[in-house]
This record gives structure tokens, sequence and C-alpha cells, in this order.
């Protein structure tokens, strides 16, 4: 229907322009017979103007995007045109028509038709020549024929390095299949892209759709599984707004572009008037998380105080600090079991804040160090706690794991005892009061734990992929988003609250493996095989975000969501827990799991869910 009412404005316009001519010619006084010869010739006219203009596409734009390309296509139209014109009028047409109309005709025809597919257009086109048929030049098909895609075609073609030749657009909207866009059709929708990459010989697509969350890269990345064939991503949405999408900033898809949501802009300088010349403590700031915490806090104008056990691990992120030159910084190395040390630190240093990220995390190694898991992820939480109460800490957050929720693990099991123990006690008295929060959330990509390292070191080593069970499922974020969300979470912390992460939707690891597989450019038990190892010891199929009889409800940050009802804690608790502090000593691995049992009524250790 749209081609056909633009058809007929075509042939409107150059009827119009004929007249027009004719008009200018005569001074606006057509003598009769010049009229009746001239509307004679006019269906010759229209006729070939019509066949040119089909046969360069000028009846299949995209007018909200029509460019310089469109412009040479009109122009190359109606000079084509204009010779099929005078052939028919001088063949069929009647004898001794105006050449001086015939003559003129074009120029009207060219302003009135390009008024009509350029009146939309409030800029102006500002593209150079395109090299379409630059010898070697890559072909690239660019998904996505939104903003985003326009604008990144026209960055490949102003970059003069770029080697690259946009041979297509693919778009899932039906009312842009068949439009040109600056000179570059759209072929249809991702199910057309597996054909097209292989009839264009396409050596790369890029996917230039700002709003794509990890869903629609995976099915992308499914629709061409069988094609050898390069991805790139254009930056997020934030990038297009402001104008910063640049050749140069078109990269690889990452891991993280396969999440199934919408990642976080991260935005350090929000919390500086909250943190600004603040004294806060990170512990395990050498860590993933804790590292990470350590960099957003330091944007934030935070004077920092960094503590770990490991030498190494906190060196490192001192070394990188002190090199962004933002700050204060102090960094200590104590181990949080020695109660002597971490009060010493405390009441030396007097922290406002405190993040408490140290912990032991590895799953199935807790299973085999009951001892060192209890006595870290609990007793080392106690002695943090109580002396940061002793000294007037205002605000203490703990980083709290998914893990928790149910636990079929040591490591969960022990971080949901803190979590209980933390909310059992009472951080408000007349001379001090201490906010106390926990967050909880899922898998970080990229910490020392992550599969996404594994597998790609697996797959640069040739593999074969190792993957513990075929229907085993993980919620997944980035570091950098999840300690964003983390510092929001902790200034809305009010005595005892528990927050956890909108993390998505799981993302099932052997999917996964396979997209990284892809990406790598090589194709999944073809190039490089996959191999089922079987779930280790405290690992379930699937994590969980809500305990029985936790409910959630939205806070005015988007992604932190507050968990209610979650201090019905068992009258005996105290008492139990006093009884695994007492025996909490190597040898007494046992004794300390049936006690975390009784503590943690939801503890499972023998339990694999949805086997």
């Amino acid at each position: 229907m749209k081609r056909l009412v633009i058809i007929i404005f075509d042939a409107a316009g150059i009827a119009s322009a004929l007249i027009i001519a004719a008009a200018v010619r005569f001074d606006a006084n057509i003598p009769p017979e010049e009229l009746k010869l001239i509307m004679l010739s006019m269906p010759a006219v229209i006729i070939g103007k019509l066949v040119a203009l089909m046969l360069f596409h000028c009846d299949q734009w995209s007018f909200k995007y029509a460019g310089s390309m469109e412009l040479r296509r009109l122009l190359a139209a109606l000079s084509l045109g204009s010779l099929l014109g005078w052939a028919f009028t001088y063949l069929v047409g009647p004898d001794g028509t105006s050449r001086a109309v015939l003559l003129l005709e074009p120029l009207f025809s060219l302003f009135l038709l390009g008024a009509f597919r350029f009146g939309l257009r409030l800029l102006p086109d500002r593209i150079p020549a395109i090299a379409e048929d630059q010898p070697g030049a890559r072909k690239v098909i660019i998904i996505g024929a939104g903003d985003a895609g326009v604008i990144t075609l026209k960055e490949i073609r102003r970059h003069p390095n770029s080697d690259m030749v946009v041979v297509g657009f693919i778009d899932d909207d039906p009312k842009k299949h068949g439009l040109w866009i600056d000179g570059v059709r759209v072929i249809g929708g991702r199910n057309e892209i597996s054909s097209a990459v292989k009839s264009l010989s396409v050596d790369e697509l890029i996917i230039a759709i700002p709003s794509a969350g990890g869903e629609t890269i995976r099915e992308l990345i499914d629709a061409c599984r069988e094609v050898k064939t390069r991805f790139r991503v254009v930056p997020g949405l934030l990038s297009i707004i402001k104008g910063t999408v640049t050749f140069s900033r078109i990269r690889e898809i990452k891991p993280e572009d396969l999440l199934g949501r919408e990642t976080t802009e991260i935005e350090p300088e929000l919390f500086r008037k909250d943190f600004d010349g603040k004294k806060v403590l990170v512990t395990g700031a050498g860590g993933s998380i804790g590292s990470e915490l350590c960099r957003q806090l330091n944007y934030s104008g935070a004077e920092l105080i960094l503590l770990d056990h490991s030498e190494s691990a906190i060196y490192s992120i001192d070394s990188e600090l002190r090199s962004k030159g933002h700050g204060k910084i102090i960094s200590f190395i104590a181990d949080l079991r020695t109660q002597e040390r971490i009060e010493e630190i405390i009441s030396t240093e007097k922290p406002d804040y405190v993040f408490h990220a140290a912990a032991f995390k590895h799953v199935p190694l807790m299973e085999e160090n009951i001892f060192e898991a209890v006595t870290t992820n609990i007793i080392g939480t106690k002695n943090l706690a109580e002396s940061s109460f002793r000294h007037g800490v205002k605000r203490f957050t703990f980083i709290s794991t998914d893990k928790a929720v149910r636990p079929t693990s040591v490591m969960g099991a022990t971080k949901r005892a803190a979590e209980m123990w933390l909310f059992s006690n009472d951080w408000e008295r007349v001379e001090n009061k201490m906010s106390v929060s926990a967050v909880r959330f899922g898998n970080v990509l990229g910490s020392s734990g992550s599969v996404v390292p594994l597998f790609r070191k697996q797959i640069e080593s040739g593999g074969p992929v190792t993957v513990t069970h075929p229907n085993v499922v993980r919620f997944f974020m980035t570091i950098p988003e999840a300690v964003f969300l983390v510092i929001h979470a902790s200034l809305l912390g009010d005595l005892h609250d528990l927050f956890v992460l909108e993390m998505g939707q799981p993302i099932r690891i052997l999917d996964l493996a396979k997209n990284m597989i892809t990406l790598a450019g090589l194709r999944p038990e073809t190039d490089i095989p996959l191999r089922f190892t079987g779930l280790r010891p405290g690992e379930k199929l699937y994590e969980e975000v809500l305990t029985d009889g936790e409910d959630v409800s939205p806070t005015e940050i988007k992604k932190v969501f507050r968990i209610g009802r979650h201090n019905e804690i068992s009258n005996d608790f105290p008492k139990m827990f006093d009884e695994l502090i007492a025996n909490a000593r190597p040898g007494r691995n046992e004794v300390l799991k049936e006690l975390i049992c009784r503590i943690v009524p939801d503890f499972h250790p023998d339990l694999m869910r949805r086997e």
C-alpha cells in the first residue's frame, strides 16, 4: 500500500513538473495547441520516469533515513527517466512537442520528487562518497535498521580505514522489509540472517540494537550458529543519546552481552554527596567484589580503608588506586578471625561505613573445609560487626549470596547463618545506632570463581569445554553493576534490612558455553567438544533469591528490592549460635555441619534440586 501511494505521488509530481515547465516556457500563457500536445505527451513522460524510478528502487525508500545515496539514486533515475520519456514521446507521442518543455521538466521533477522524499529530513546529510565497490572490502550486515543502525552505517562510511562495506540491514519490523536506507536494503527479519550471510558472502555482523537484551543476542547467535561469521556490537543506548558512538567503539560481543537482563549504566559520581570525605572500610578489598567496591567508592571521594588477608591481592588494588591519584588510601593485612587485630584497626581508624565482602565462597572447597567456612564467614562477620558497632560505624553492609537461599552447600549455609545472626542482634542503643543491611545477588562474570574465564581458557586451548550438568542454570551479573547496586542498597538500609538485586532470567550454563564457542568463531561439538562432569559437592541445579516466608517489595532504586519477613528466627537461635562458636575448632567438621543444619533449618546438604 505504501509503495502504491509513493508511485501515485511520483506520477502526480511528474505531471505537475511538466505543466510547470510549460508555464515557464510560455510565461504562464500556454497556447491551447501546446497544452494539447503536452497532455498527449504526458503519459509517455510519466511512464518513462516511473520505470526508471522503480529500476533504482526509488519507490521503496525509508524517507526518515533518506540521505546522500538516495539523492544520487533519484538523480540517476530521473536522468534515465528523461531519456526514456523523450524516446517514448518521439516514438509514440505527438509531433511538435516543445523541446524546451521536455528539457525543463526534469529540473522541476527533481525539485518536486526530492521535496516529497526529503521533506522529513530536518538535518542535512554530511556523509561523504561511498566506496561500495571498494576491492577487498569486508561485507557487513547491520542488525537493526533503527537510529542506532543508521548511525552505525554512517560511522562506518565516515571512517577512512574501516575496510568495510555495508551490504544490508536486518530488522524484525516487517514495515521496513524491502526499504532502502541510505542506499542499503533492509533484507528481512532475523530468520533471514543465515541465508543472507551465505548469499551475500558476508564477513561480519554488527548488532546495532541498543535495547537488545541477552535473550535477543542469544537468539541472533542461534540464527547464525551454522555460519562462521564474526559478531560485533555497538555501545548501549546512553552512548547513542550522548552521540559518542564512533567506529572505534563498535566492539566484540562480550559474555555479559549474553545476560538475560538490561545492565545498569555505572556512574559512581552519583554517590559523592554520600561518601565524599567519609571513611569507608572494605573487607576482602583484594577480591573481585571488594576491589570493585574500592574503585567505585574511590571515585565517590571516600577515604578508603582496605582490609584483606592476602598480601598480593591487597598490594594490587592498593597500587591501582594510588596510580589513579584519588583520595586517601590506607591498607591493612589482617584476618577477620583474629578479633584483637580487627578491634585494633577499627578503633584506630574509626570508619563511618563498612562494606563486608570478605568470605570463603568456592562451594566445593568449603564442603571439605567446614571449619574455615564457619570461622571466616560466620565468626569473622561477628568480630567485624561487633567492633564496628562499638566504635561508631553508621552503616554496615554485608555482601551475601543467592546460595544462602535454601542452601545445599556449606558456603551458602554459613552465609545464611551470618545473615540470621546480624538480624537477630539489636544494633540500636541510647549511645549508638548502626544500620545493618545485607545484599544478596548471584554469580558475577569475570570473578575468580566464574565459569566465563574457565570457558574462555578451555576454548583457547582447543577444548573440551566442561559443564557440570546439561540442565544447570545460574543468575549472572557484571561485577561493576552488582557493586553499583550494592552501594545504592547500602544507603537505603535502616537497622535490619535485607535486599536482593534483580538479576533477570537465569542462564543455562550449557547455552552460555555454546554461545561463547560460537563467539570465538567456532562450532560447538564440531570444533570444540563439550563434556559433562557432574554436579560437584554442595552444588544444585538452580539458585533462588527468597527463602520460605520472604517476600519482596520495590525500593526507589531500580533493580534493588527489599526482602520482608526475614526476622522470624527461632528463640533457640542464640543458644545454638553460641554452641557453634564453642565448637569451631579444627577436626570437628561433622559436628559443625550438624550444628549449621540446626541453626539454618532449610539447609539440606544432601539435596540436589531438579535432577
